[in-house]
């Protein structure tokens, strides 16, 4: 079966190879990829070459601390840091709870008064407190209500 002048392609019929050929050159992508991985090998070996050389002159335990650090009991200037963090975060947190825990003022002039937190939270409670009203059709112990934030 002969193919017919209709059934070739317009390239092919015109002289050319039937595909475009502007699109990617096969030898300039094989000298790129060559080129990038020789580039890559010659980066690994200098790489390696430089840990090589840092591993030759690798210091060792007998050898004295830099002067830097070689000065005993040096006080650093202000602001220090805290001598017994753990011992000021405790006295923090007591002092922090002997206020949630205690009567006092604390601003007398106006009348202002602090009390224990349990006691607050008493009074609160047997309040009536207000609340939403529920949207008609929804019962209060519905799935779609429980958990949700209102």
């Amino acid at each position: 079966m002969k193919a017919s002048k209709k059934d070739v392609h317009p390239v092919v019929e015109a002289g050319g190879k039937g595909y475009e050929t502007r699109d990617a050159n096969p030898t300039m992508l094989f000298l790129v990829g060559g080129g990038l991985i020789v580039l890559i090998l010659v980066f690994m070996f200098v790489v390696l070459g430089v840990l090589k050389l840092f591993e030759a002159h690798k210091p060792t335990t007998d050898e004295p601390p830099p002067p830097a650090t070689a000065e005993a009991h040096v006080v650093p200037p202000e602001p220090r840091l805290q001598v017994t963090p753990q011992a000021d975060y405790a006295r923090m947190l007591t002092e922090q709870d002997s206020l949630l825990r205690t009567y006092g003022w604390v601003d007398e002039r106006l009348g202002i008064a602090r009390i224990p937190i349990d006691t607050a939270i008493a009074i609160v409670a047997a309040r009536e407190l207000p609340f939403r009203a529920q949207p008609s059709g929804v019962s209060e112990n519905s799935e779609s209500v429980r958990g949700k934030n209102r």
